[in-house]
């Protein structure tokens, strides 16, 4: 509960202090989890701890939307993570909020 509860403060008091120093600037963001999401067709455990982060990215979605918040899920089973977190970053499109599953990607529709 005290590591979930830092973790989104310090997320919180990141984007406040974006807010006084870049103002209108556009910018990016980005929160990654893992194993937040249950995704596809089979339903599978999430971890609940890291949910929280998911409602809070939405939040600054919705109310900061210059820092252009994107929230990209990693598989809760590992493995090939750091490649295919740089491939998302690499990745210029308008999706938001993606979970990435092994070779598979997930958009919010």
């Amino acid at each position: 509960e005290a590591a979930q509860e830092a973790g989104l403060l310090s997320v919180l008091h990141l984007v406040q202090a974006w807010e006084k120093i870049a103002g209108d600037v556009e910018s990016r963001l980005l929160l990654v989890t893992r194993g937040a999401q249950s995704v596809g067709e089979r339903p599978e455990p999430v971890a609940v701890c890291q949910s929280p982060a998911l409602g809070l990215g939405r939040v600054i979605m919705s109310e900061y939307p210059r820092l252009r918040c994107k929230m990209i899920d990693l598989d809760p089973v590992g493995g090939e993570d750091v490649s295919s977190l740089l491939d998302e970053l690499r990745l210029v499109d308008e999706e938001d909020e993606i979970a990435l599953r092994g070779a598979d990607r997930y958009v919010r529709p």
